[in-house]
Parts: structure tokens; sequence; C-alpha cells
């Protein structure tokens, strides 16, 4: 079954973070952070002493970096997710390509029967998510796997041609579909999703020509779209841009921290972790002015008002306007805080008497 996700709230993110670059000490080229958990982070590198094409996987504990590197690989080892001490990724030999689950000892190869290519994304306790390639003349296309305890179960959105999951938390996967791939591989106009064990429900951030869901931590989604990374709460798309020149790439999530990577200054590639800081919003000073019989306009600056709340609650008595929250009335001379909202000046129409 599935559900449109679609018309939720859409705003400009209020929300501060702060920003910590994860870059993995010594000569290197570039840094991507894709999966948190914890404190801990993994993602992959790529050294100068190595060249580039040639990524090797990490773990980042908050002030360590482990390298990460599946015995049997040749190419590369990417480290995707992380769930306690389990990290699943992906790794290349001249086999081909196959996914990983490392247990803090022991690698385990993760290889669906008949794939041309597997790969390993998202991991919650035991539970891995990830896709597969199946080869065709020409072409090939993509489908999402589960595995538990040696066994793989196939999950394809209904009627997509294409299905990535990226990250799964409890029994919650996100990921994208898309109907198609383009002449470079790449697919178009793809849709994100969220499978909660029974229903597939799109994710599509408002306006965006694309959206591609990569991690999840309870209700928190985070992933990229046209309009650059997002966070959904399950009530809201944010777009998140950092203040940063370039939009960042937010992979995973684990409760208010966010792991990603950028484009840095210095034109290499950077991990990043966002952390979010509660900043209380400033006073917002209201200024009613009457602009006709019955008209009256509120302006509010430091803040912005609930439009709302706005509308249905404003109140007019013998000589006084009101403004009226869901808890407290105050004069229009009084300052008041937590307002949300898009706009910040507001026209109403209001026949009153005095």
């Amino acid at each position: 079954m599935i559900f449109a996700f679609a018309a939720l709230c859409f705003t400009q993110s209020q929300a501060k973070y702060s920003l910590t670059t994860i870059s993995n000490p010594g000569p290197f080229y570039d840094t991507w952070a894709y999966g948190i958990s914890g404190t801990n982070i993994v993602g992959c590198y790529e050294s100068a002493n190595d060249g580039h094409g040639d990524p090797k996987g990490f773990l980042y504990d908050g002030s360590n970096f482990t390298t990460l590197t599946e015995p049997d690989a040749i190419y590369f080892t990417m480290a995707f997710g992380i769930s306690g001490h389990n990290i699943v990724g992906s790794y290349g030999n001249n086999s081909g390509f196959y996914g990983f689950l490392y247990d803090g000892t022991n690698y385990t190869t993760l290889n669906v029967s008949g794939a041309s290519a597997t790969w390993a994304y998202g991991i919650s306790g035991t539970k891995v998510v990830g896709y597969y390639q199946i080869a065709g003349v020409g072409s090939y296309t993509n489908q999402g796997f589960i595995y538990t305890d040696g066994n793989y179960i196939t999950l394809s959105f209904p009627g997509a041609v294409d299905t990535y999951p990226q990250g799964i938390s409890d029994h919650n996967i996100v990921g994208y579909y898309d109907y198609g791939t383009d002449t470079y591989g790449d697919p178009i106009s793809p849709q994100g999703f969220l499978y909660d064990g029974t229903n597939f429900i799109t994710l599509s951030v408002p306006g965006a020509t694309y959206t591609q869901a990569y991690g999840i931590s309870g209700n928190k989604i985070v992933g990229f779209s046209s309009l650059g990374s997002f966070l959904c709460d399950g009530s809201n798309y944010i777009i998140l841009d950092f203040s940063l020149p370039i939009q960042p790439m937010c992979r995973g999530i684990c409760g208010n921290n966010i792991a990603g990577y950028y484009y840095a200054v210095t034109g290499y590639m950077q991990g990043l972790l966002a952390t979010h800081v509660d900043v209380p919003l400033a006073p917002a000073i209201l200024t009613i002015s009457a602009l006709g019989i019955g008209q009256l306009q509120i302006a509010v600056t430091n803040g912005t008002p609930d439009t709302e709340s706005a509308t249905n609650m404003l109140q007019s008595t013998t000589d006084f306007v009101h403004w009226a929250s869901i808890s407290t009335n105050i004069s229009f001379s009084q300052n008041f805080t937590n307002i949300v909202s898009a706009t910040n000046v507001m026209t109403f129409y209001r026949v009153y008497t005095k």
C-alpha cells in the first residue's frame, strides 16, 4: 500500500546547529561522513598516499580515527551505516562489489544470490538494508533488500524500476525510488520513501524536482533534494544549509546530530557533524496601526507571528485590541516570544466599534 506524504508544512530552517568538520588526519583528498550512532561516525576517505579512486572506510569516535579495510577488498572499502558496534558498508575486488557487516572483530560478506553487485547502507541492531543490482541486456535494475541473520528479503517500491533503501531505525526504513535511469546511470526524478514494515509512504519536499531520503532516527528523516539537504520531523520539511557556501549533503542522523559532507574552500570534500542547538527567539514586538474603518495592520519585528492564531484569535474590545495566544492574552504594547510563521506583516479586516 502506498501513501502520499508531500502535503507538509515547508519552512526555511530557523534551527541553529553547531558544526564540526570531520577530516581524517594526514595527507588526504576527501572525507565523507555517512552514518552516525551516538558519538560514533562512519564514512570513508581518500588518502594522498593511495591516490583517487581507492577510498578506505573509517570509524571516528569523537577523538580518534580507525581505518576500516575489508580483508578481501582490493579497490575500496566504504562504511555507510552504524548501529552500536555494528558497521555496514561495501567493498570491491576483482570478483565484484559486495556488502559487509563488521561487528568490531569479524567481517561478514553480504552478497544477494544472483546479484551483480550488493551495497549495504543502513543498520539497526542486526538488521541491514541496502540494494543489489541485477544485470540485464545493456542495462541493470536495482532492488532493495533487508538482511537479518543470514536471510535476505527483497524490498521494492510498488511500480518503481529501482528501489534504494538507505537507512533504518527499528522497523522503519527510508530511501528513494525511481522509474528508470538516464544514459549516465543516474536516477530520473527520484522520490523518497518511508517503509514502516507494511506500507510505503512517499517523501517529497514541496517544490523540489527530486527527493532522496538517506537517514532516519525515530521520526526524524534527513536527505537531499533539488532544494538542498532537508530534515523531516513528521510535520515539517526544513531545508538545512548551515550557512555554508555550497549545499551540504546530509546522510545520517542520530537524535539531534546529523552527519554528512560538503565541499570546503580547499576544494576537497570534508565530513560534517551538525549538532542542534536550542536558541530562543528574540522577543517579538507588535505594532498595531489603524488603516481605515475596520482595518488593522499588525507588524512584528524580531520575530514572526503565528498566522493562524492571529487570524482566529485577534479580538477587539470596547477600547483595546488584544493579541490572544493559546494560553495568554496580552496587549499590543507588550512583547511576546515563541512565534513561528513565514511572514512578519499581516493585515486584518475586521469591523469593530468603540
